[in-house]
């Protein structure tokens, strides 16, 4: 089997964890992890600032946003619980992208991007790179707001 630096077109590695998560253990884990692709971890949203200094000590390329957990009532009557994804996340994500980028992180800014304005104010706020994913799997993606 491969490993990931043989793969054409692999640039990086990039890493999630669970919210219960402690920030050491994701640090001990981005050095496990650490090879020849940077490594780029997903910080909760709600906490980046927290996880960040130990995962830059420990050797990770750059910072993402995970999307903040919730629950809501589903069609059954049930609570659902789950990532909670669209517009109603960005005021969040970029209040967070800016506190990061005042800390000299580098940042892949993500959560509620759901318009081009939204993505340009994430890179005017200082992140290198935008995810957007919501968007793009409802097929909306608006370039003029």
């Amino acid at each position: 089997m491969p490993r990931l630096e043989e793969l054409e077109n692999v640039l990086a590695i990039e890493l999630g964890f669970e919210n219960e998560i402690r920030a050491a253990e994701a640090a001990d884990l981005v050095r496990a992890a650490s090879g020849e692709l940077p490594i780029i971890v997903q910080v909760p949203l709600h906490s980046p600032l927290e996880f960040s200094e130990q995962l830059k000590e420990a050797g990770a390329a750059a910072i993402s946003l995970a999307p903040p957990r919730g629950a809501l009532r589903g069609q059954n009557g049930k609570i659902v619980n789950g990532r909670l994804y669209g517009p109603a996340v960005f005021p969040q994500a970029l209040a967070a992208v800016s506190r990061l980028i005042a800390g000299g992180f580098q940042i892949i800014a993500a959560g509620g991007v759901d318009t081009k304005a939204q993505g340009e104010a994430m890179l005017a706020a200082g992140a290198m790179a935008v995810q957007i994913d919501v968007a793009l799997w409802r097929g909306n993606w608006q370039t003029d707001t």
